[in-house]
Formats: C-alpha cells, sequence, structure tokens
C-alpha cells in the first residue's frame, strides 16, 4: 500500500500535541535546496518507514524525533474516497 499525504493534511512537531500525536524517528534528513527529503520511521504505530518533504527552515536532524499527526488527511482506495466512521455514521444517520 502506498500512503500520500499533501502538506497540508500533516502536522509535524518537535514536541507531542494533541495535533502531533504520532512518535517517529528521522533515519535520513536529506536537503534539497528549498525543501528537506526525510525518511520516518513510525514508533509503535506503523511498520514501513514513511518518505517526507519538509520546506521550511528549520529541518530536523537524523537521529531526531518528531511526532505527526493526521487529523486532515483524506484516505483514497483509487479514486474514492474512505470516509472515516465518525463521517459516515452521520450520513447514515441523515
Amino acid at each position: 500500500m502506498d500512503l500520500f499525504l499533501r502538506p497540508w493534511e500533516v502536522d509535524i512537531s518537535r514536541r507531542t500535541s494533541p495535533d502531533s500525536p504520532l512518535p517517529v524517528q528521522v533515519p535520513e534528513a536529506s536537503p534539497k535546496g528549498h525543501y528537506t527529503q526525510l525518511v520516518v520511521q513510525p514508533l509503535g504505530w506503523y511498520d514501513e518507514p514513511l518518505s517526507v518533504v519538509l520546506t521550511g527552515d528549520e529541518a530536523p536532524s537524523r537521529g531526531e524525533r518528531l511526532f505527526v499527526g493526521l487529523q486532515n488527511a483524506r484516505l483514497y482506495n483509487g479514486t474514492e474516497r474512505i470516509e472515516p466512521r465518525g463521517e459516515l455514521a452521520l450520513a447514515e444517520s441523515a
């Protein structure tokens, strides 16, 4: 399964918070000009490493621990959007 998240759908922070609760470790960080290409390894919530493109001046270092949040992520199966369970329940009761 491939997972692609647009930058505005993901929160990344150096501290845990309600918006960024999922811990990741940064095994690779490669500056690429105006962005940094990261490989992050989820810690305890997903087995495979994730590739992340991060813009901004404060790029994380190799070995650093970050926290991510996916509250704004949208999931698709092909071109069909997979709705969160809460939205499905509201749609079914309407």
